[in-house]
């Protein structure tokens, strides 16, 4: 059953992202991102860009202009629970874990004048009118601390009448008997005043609870007209809260904005008055606002969270919600009337509103204002830079306005030098990972040779691919419960790991010719797990490149990384023909589902060396580079940047002669297409060549196998049929043969 939270009136609820609705789900790695808002609020805020979501932007905004968090600002946005009701402000009213304690809290008071115990209480949520799943808050938690608070000054007051207060009490227990469905109304009283006058009171939140929201409203404006009761301030506050439960539920999935107008129109009156209601009055009129006035709620939320903010939590909340449903950023005369606003709207602009920015920095000396101009140029400005270089170290600007001035350094060995130097200050001051890793990826643009661009080239994940950029496991790596996958003798995919990013999966990958590649794994110093892939991939392309002494150069490091290779890869070494290197070969291949003539980007294999994906992420496919269903892993990851698309553009330090080596290998290693294909041709000609060969019950099983568990299984569909008939036909008492004595994918 969903629960339609906007409908409260209360506050501005986060969307849910929709989830894919199949699979796999591959873990995915992400290098940069912007940072967590709790390194946000503590200065932390790495290089700061337009891309930075409107929440992280706004505290970046604050934090730049000097005004850090207080201790409670920060304990209420990063605490899990909501902030606690206000006992004294019954106004402020959030949709939390309290209920129960709000609700026990009447119940417990209630005893103090009912003669027979409450039950465990009313249910708070009622059904959407007119929809049959769609449930929202009704009864909000104030509404019980409220009653349980009125109830006590009753009794103090009235203490000796006994009879109208339980008389109250029957009234109280009749309001909350709508809370999730209508009921009973409370029952008309002659006298005396007072509880007259609470009776009203009772009587127009029981039609609110109802959703009577027309009776209701009037009701709450006869009272709000009546300065005697002592409800009228509330009274006329509730007018606004009918209006808004009105608009947002009279009609199935539709607001209707002139009602909602309305109610922004009775908010704006209660908060001009002042007084107890006037703070939840302003509230509501950003909820309101924000869809029917969006620029207006911009300038407001603006303002309160560009200084020490009670209700920074919500705040941060409402303004996250304009990104998506509004074009308040289309309001700029109305919107740069809040100097957070028109920033954030400056950092983000398609124009970057460079001369903007620098006259607002100009104009007030808000250092926030020439990270913005920073970020907005597109070539070095000699006064900008003077202006950078005179910033403080310990500033929360100096990350982003340093980053912004290396940037513009001719790529080449200084500028690469000075960025590390950057980069090695930031780790030592341990800044967030996203920051290292995004001076860590600007040096290695700079670089001026392949050494400098592979030295660079691992970096540690700063989280997984996911809606919120989760952790990494730790430790272990299960993806299916079972084993935990190993690589090189480690687990895959854990915390802490380096791994390679898409831009240098793609160079090397595309742009660097095998015998280079050779000699960077013979030199490389990366961690063990990564070295050993890049060895894994790179004799795989000189196998099928038909490169034997450049395989046998790797021999050593793809042994020391998984011993498993020892006996198949000394098999293939010491082939003394063509046709036996070839074979040897193909078993070599075949034998491990985790051999692919690419490194990967990102995650590394999920199912480790050895073990079988059961989404068929084994061997390759026939396009290499792509994001599909069985080869959601192969070279392929999370690109740190979502405004940029992966580069194919030839590094400085790769030269005419390499690519043109390393575009006719990517040709011809084009043309092998799928694992299943060219195992199921190999074998299939090999034994039709070699029919009295004792490996050919080997070659045909292992080809099955292979294929049977390899991506594309349709295009393959008729040679594995072929490879299946001719091992059962011709070798059907091998032992290959009776572990595959039928066709289905399930034989084994």
């Amino acid at each position: 059953m969903s629960r339609r939270k906007w409908a409260l009136g209360f506050a501005v609820v986060a969307l849910a992202v929709p989830g894919n609705s199949c699979g796999p789900f591959f873990t995915g790695m992400v290098f940069v991102h912007q940072p967590g808002l709790e390194d946000v609020l503590n200065g932390r805020l790495g290089v700061v860009r337009g891309t930075y979501s409107v929440d992280r932007l706004a505290m970046s905004y604050r934090v730049l202009s000097g005004v850090m968090p207080t201790a409670a600002e920060m304990a209420s946005v990063l605490g899990e629970a909501d902030p606690p009701q206000d006992e004294n402000n019954p106004g402020y009213s959030v949709r939390s874990n309290s209920t129960a304690k709000a609700v026990n809290a009447w119940i417990g008071k209630r005893a103090e004048i009912a003669q027979t115990a409450s039950d465990a209480g009313p249910k708070t949520d009622s059904h959407v009118p007119g929809q049959q799943w769609d449930t929202y808050p009704n009864c909000l938690d104030d509404a019980f601390l409220n009653a349980a608070r009125t109830l006590a000054a009753r009794k103090q007051d009235h203490a000796a009448e006994k009879a109208e207060l339980a008389e109250w009490v029957k009234g109280q227990d009749a309001v909350f008997s709508n809370c999730d469905t209508p009921s009973d109304m409370p029952a008309a009283v002659q006298k005396p005043e007072w509880l007259v006058k609470d009776r009203a009171y009772q009587t127009a939140a029981a039609h609110f609870y109802r959703a009577e929201f027309e009776v209701a409203r009037k009701e709450f404006e006869t009272i709000a007209a009546d300065r005697s009761s002592p409800w009228h301030a509330l009274a006329e506050y509730l007018v606004g809260r009918c209006l808004i439960r009105q608009a947002t539920l009279a009609q199935p999935d539709r607001i209707d904005d002139a009602v909602l107008a309305k109610a922004g129109e009775q908010f704006a009156r209660v908060a001009k008055e002042g007084g107890t209601y006037a703070g939840p009055a302003t509230e509501l009129l950003n909820f309101v606002d924000l869809r029917v006035n969006p620029g207006a709620a911009a300038v407001r939320l603006g303002d309160a969270i560009s200084r020490p903010d009670a209700r920074l939590k919500q705040h941060l909340v409402d303004l996250s919600y304009l990104p998506d449903h509004s074009e308040w950023g289309a309001e700029r005369d109305e919107t740069r009337k809040s100097d957070l606003i028109d920033w954030v709207l400056t950092m983000q602009g398609p124009d970057k509103g460079l001369q903007h920015a620098t006259e607002r920095w100009r104009q007030t000396g808000n250092v926030a204002w020439l990270v913005a101009a920073m970020n907005a140029a597109q070539s070095p400005d000699p006064e900008l830079l003077r202006a950078v270089g005179a910033v403080s170290h310990d500033s929360p600007a100096w990350v982003t306005l340093t980053y912004d001035r290396v940037q513009w350094l001719p790529k080449g060995t200084a500028a690469r030098g000075e960025v590390e130097r950057v980069r090695d200050e930031l780790a030592a001051k341990k800044a967030p990972a996203t920051a290292v890793n995004e001076f860590t990826i600007l040096a290695r643009e700079k670089a001026g040779t392949l050494e400098d661009f592979v030295r660079l080239a691992p970096m540690v994940p700063v989280g997984e691919d996911s809606d919120e950029y989760g952790p990494l496991p730790t430790s272990t790596y299960e993806p299916t419960g079972q084993t935990p996958a190993t690589m090189a003798g480690l687990p895959v995919n854990v915390e802490g790991v380096k791994r390679l990013d898409m831009d240098s999966a793609v160079v090397l990958n595309r742009h660097v010719p095998l015998k280079d590649l050779v000699e960077l794994v013979l030199n490389s110093k990366w961690p063990k797990q990564l070295r050993f892939e890049l060895a894994m991939a790179v004799w795989t392309r000189a196998v099928l490149l038909d490169q034997p002494e450049e395989a046998r150069k790797l021999t050593p490091a793809m042994v020391e990384g998984e011993p498993g290779w020892k006996a198949w890869l000394a098999a293939y070494d010491a082939a003394g023909t063509a046709d036996e290197r070839r074979v040897t070969a193909l078993l070599a291949l075949m034998r491990f589902p985790s051999v692919r003539p690419y490194v990967n980007a990102g995650a590394g294999r999920e199912d480790g060396f050895v073990g079988y994906s059961s989404y068929r992420d084994n061997w390759w496919c026939a396009d290499m580079a792509a994001d599909s269903y069985s080869t959601a892993s192969n070279y392929g990851a999370a690109y740190p940047n979502p405004n940029k698309q992966p580069p194919d553009e030839v590094p400085g330090f790769v030269t005419p002669a390499m690519e043109a080596v390393a575009k006719r290998e990517r040709a011809e290693l084009a043309t092998i297409g799928d694992a299943p294909e060219y195992f199921g041709k190999d074998a299939l000609a090999w034994v039709r060549a070699h029919p009295k060969d004792e490996r050919d019950p080997e070659v045909l099983g292992f080809a099955f196998r292979a294929m049977r568990n390899g991506c594309n299984l349709e295009k393959s569909y008729t040679l594995r049929q072929e490879v299946f008939d001719l091992l059962q036909s011709k070798y059907g008492a091998s032992e290959w043969a009776k572990r595959n004595p039928q066709f289905t994918m399930d034989s084994q």
